[in-house]
């Protein structure tokens, strides 16, 4: 058979169109995965990875559960590893994990991503979700207090930064250089 210019634009086009729906299938897929993710869930995860201990808030109190959840429903990849990590803390015994109090969560959940025989997609999974929580976390201002970080040196920039810092802007305990 030879090929014409006809019948390759016919055979490009019937591609284009399998792809096309191939695409559609796998965004259908991924929505149905970020809809999957429990809220319940994911609360009680946040609660367990940076619980409320008075003193500061955690990051339940400072609405990361609704960052999680907002992330896993536009992020694909994030989608999957939230996935991953309920499935794991399932597995590992945590079906009732948002009902649970904190050492029983924080026990489950360790017995699910540590552990020789935990697959190394579960422990990067987890890592993925444990990262976006405490970045999340520690840039927000109202977390600040609780480590004793007070704010950017300079917060709106360098102003006056030709001339020396006046006396009660220095560090304290930095003697001035001469």
């Amino acid at each position: 058979m030879r090929l014409t210019r006809r019948a390759w634009l016919a055979l490009s086009g019937i591609t284009l169109a399998g792809a096309g729906g191939a695409l559609g299938w796998w965004r259908r897929r991924t929505e149905r995965a970020a809809a999957r993710a429990d809220p319940s869930f994911v609360a009680a995860l946040v609660d367990t990875l940076v619980p409320d201990d008075g003193a500061a808030p955690g990051a339940l109190r400072l609405g990361i559960d609704r960052r999680v959840l907002e992330r896993a429903a536009r992020h694909r990849g994030f989608a999957r590893a939230l996935a991953r990590v309920h499935a794991a803390v399932v597995r590992a015994g945590g079906a009732g994990f948002a009902q649970a109090s904190l050492e029983r969560r924080t026990a489950l959940l360790a017995r699910a991503v540590e552990g020789e025989d935990v697959p190394r997609r579960v422990r990067r999974a987890f890592l993925h979700v444990r990262d976006f929580v405490m970045l999340r976390f520690y840039t927000d201002r109202r977390s600040w207090p609780s480590v004793g970080y007070v704010g950017p040196p300079q917060p709106r920039g360098y102003p006056g930064y030709t001339e020396p810092p006046r006396a009660a802007e220095r560090t304290r305990g930095c003697p001035r250089r001469a």
